[in-house]
């Protein structure tokens, strides 16, 4: 009888160590304090909102075709407190991208890849790379190559609505 009420005692224990209602995923994107090219200070994801990041750079024509899409939609969704993030992987100096930039009409937050965002999202296949981030910091999805205006704005729409509920 001894070992049954132990065996009991036991599931109980485990079985009120492994309640659902308890756990809560850890962020798979860990928090990167970074500088815009502006000189402000950010963090990315931003806390408690759908980060966009976009892996880009000047000599890549693709990348630099989908911007455009990128800057309308950061417009269209920051009512919503979507955030927009440009990572440069450019071996220019930061005034040359700012210029470069300034050309384009690009006016969301970029940054140069200081090494330190790249393996904090994981490994880019290539560019453009564009990440959404959901609202509770984890990786809602990935795209690898241009992405058309309508495929970004039905990605960030989900990750919106996965925040909703």
């Amino acid at each position: 009888m001894k070992g049954v009420t132990a065996i009991a005692l036991l599931f109980v224990l485990f079985g009120a160590s492994c309640n659902r209602s308890n756990f809560k995923p850890e962020p798979v994107v860990a928090p990167i304090e970074f500088v815009d090219l502006s000189g402000t200070r950010r963090l990315l994801p931003t806390p408690g909102r759908v980060t966009v990041v976009n892996f880009w750079a000047t000599w890549c024509g693709p990348c630099v075709g989908e911007m455009p899409h990128l800057q309308k939609l950061s417009q269209e969704f920051d009512s919503q407190g979507v955030v927009f993030v440009g990572v440069s992987t450019d071996f220019l100096d930061a005034q040359e991208v700012e210029d470069f930039l300034g050309r384009l009409g690009i006016s969301y937050p970029v940054t140069m890849d200081d090494e330190s965002i790249e393996p904090a999202l994981g490994p880019l296949l290539g560019l453009p790379t564009t990440v959404v981030i959901d609202a509770n910091g984890s990786e809602f999805r990935r795209i690898t190559g241009a992405a058309s205006a309508s495929e970004l704005r039905s990605i960030v729409q989900a990750a919106l609505s996965k925040r909703a509920t």
